[in-house]
């Protein structure tokens, strides 16, 4: 009778997820170059994407008193109501993001391009505002002069406000926490510090500059001082949220693998009632979604109806990426 070693399975399903995360960069052609070591974990550049990914989803619609914008263009009207629309019914929302969801490289040497350091800082998400029809032959929108800030969730989409195309540290307009702070107070108290004194509120340029030197400033909003929205910057220049919800993930694997590895678990009975010899097992990306696989006997365990696995499943395989990903191997196979 064989015996599976923790300690081992555990390794084989980190590098399992390193793995997918890889066919998954590739087959959404995710800028990945991999200039800087420390910074090449294709985890964390699959879930920095991941995170920023708007799931294809009907979301209700929450404005602010910004709205509706006074003066704005009939151009970028009609963009924004076709964008209000897309939301509504659940479609693919993702083309308005602008190419940096593809471009922006955790792993490159310029340290402002490696993420959306707005979304990454204060959790906003930004849109272009274009109604021309996307052709058949590129999928990003084409970008507009004007841009429609939102806060995304997975049941609703909160516009805070619709401003024309800032450049630089225009990405830093405190004006859009401001608005959120003033519309939704509740939502902010979630990051007030409590008993800390506010100092000075930072400029914009300041704002901008730190965040590119690795930096999350606390946010001065009337006499009380703010976390960030976004959980901020590391010292990298990257999200951090990013970070923690790697972490999480790795040690939820770990877990798995010693689940995996118990002597009178499912899976270890299954196999040895197979009878096909020692097991040799990864996780793999299937049409199932996340399996454990084992070669030996060519049986696949689901996990997506494990209890603890739904998070390591929706944020590795969710149903789109699956898709995109099963079809890349198709069309090279």
């Amino acid at each position: 009778m064989y015996k599976l070693n923790a300690q081992e399975v555990a390794s084989i399903f980190q590098e399992s997820v390193d793995g997918i995360a890889t066919d998954l960069i590739r087959s959404h052609a995710l800028k990945f170059s991999q200039e800087i070591e420390s910074l090449s974990s294709p985890l964390f550049r699959w879930l920095e994407f991941r995170l920023r990914y708007v799931d294809p989803s009907p979301r209700r619609t929450v404005f602010s008193d910004k709205f509706p914008v006074s003066q704005l263009p009939v151009k970028a009207q009609e963009g924004l109501s076709q964008l209000i629309r897309v939301m509504e019914e659940g479609r693919d929302i993702n083309p308005y993001q602008g190419r940096g969801l593809l471009k922006h490289d955790v792993s490159r040497e310029l340290r402002g391009n490696r993420t959306n350091l707005l979304w990454a800082d204060w959790g906003i998400t930004h849109f272009h505002l274009d109604a021309t029809l996307i052709p058949s032959d590129r999928y990003f929108s084409f970008p507009a002069d004007y841009l429609a800030f939102c806060i995304v969730d997975a049941e609703s989409v909160v516009f805070v406000d619709v401003l024309r195309h800032p450049n630089g540290d225009g990405f830093s307009d405190f004006s859009l926490l401001e608005t959120v702070h003033r519309n939704w107070p509740a939502y902010m108290e979630r990051f007030k510090l409590k008993g800390v004194l506010p100092g000075s509120r930072l400029s914009q340029s300041e704002i901008h500059s730190l965040r590119e030197g690795g930096l999350s400033p606390f946010i001065v909003l009337g006499d009380s001082m703010y976390a960030s929205p976004g959980m901020g910057i590391t010292s990298a220049s990257t999200p951090t949220k990013v970070t923690l919800i790697m972490n999480r993930l790795r040690e939820t694997v770990d877990e798995l693998a010693r689940f995996v590895s118990e002597g009178d678990g499912q899976v270890a009975k299954t196999l040895q009632g197979i009878g096909a010899g020692a097991p040799i097992l990864s996780l793999c990306a299937t049409e199932r979604g996340l399996v454990v696989y084992d070669e030996t006997s060519k049986v696949a365990f689901s996990l997506s109806k494990l209890p603890g696995m739904e998070e390591v499943c929706d944020l590795m395989v969710p149903s789109w990426a699956i898709e995109k990903l099963l079809a890349n191997v198709s069309l090279n196979s």
